[in-house]
């Protein structure tokens, strides 16, 4: 699979995203012989993926959801909310997911993922007239894909981890 078989959708409406309630971005929760659940073993990957999930319910006026498509298979999905304030545009990455069948291929899915993001937060950047636009979002410490990820798009930490997870950003100016 390569970039260019991928094509990229725009969803602002609810109602398009039911299709992510079957989302699947991380193993099963492992059990015990009798059937007990017991931790997830990336508790960070469940989160994620329960929170996509919900995306139809409880997306908000004014955030958009990117979704990566190979064919009509929805691979990929990115919840993106904007605040402007002042002299630039902050982009908040509140959720990102790729399925495990994507990924372990160097990169190429949640490369291209935050690249189309950031095509979008440069867009915004431009139809608002703001000076910069600071894209941020928060990693678990112990999320390595993801810290790798948008370390090679340019993001930076930017605190102390709290409560395992840690600010990552990134700011871009016109």
């Amino acid at each position: 699979m390569t970039r260019d078989e991928l094509s990229w959708q725009r969803v602002t409406k609810r109602s398009d995203l039911r299709e992510l309630q079957s989302l699947t971005c991380t193993t099963a929760d492992p059990t015990t012989e009798g059937g007990r659940k017991l931790p997830h073993p990336r508790p960070w990957e469940k989160e994620a993926q329960t929170l996509l999930r919900q995306l139809s319910l409880t997306l908000r006026p004014g955030d958009l959801v990117l979704l990566g498509k190979l064919g009509d298979r929805t691979i990929a999905a990115l919840h993106l909310q904007f605040l402007a304030g002042g002299d630039f545009l902050e982009v908040y990455h509140a959720v990102a997911g790729i399925t495990q069948d994507m990924r372990r291929d160097g990169g190429t899915v949640a490369d291209a993922l935050l690249a189309e993001a950031q095509a979008i937060c440069l867009e915004r950047l431009a139809e608002g007239g703001h000076q910069d636009v600071v894209i941020s979002g928060r990693i678990h410490v112990r999320n390595a894909a993801s810290q790798h990820m948008v370390a090679r798009a340019g993001w930076e930490p930017q605190d102390a981890p709290v409560n395992d997870y840690q600010t990552w950003a990134r700011i871009i100016s016109a």
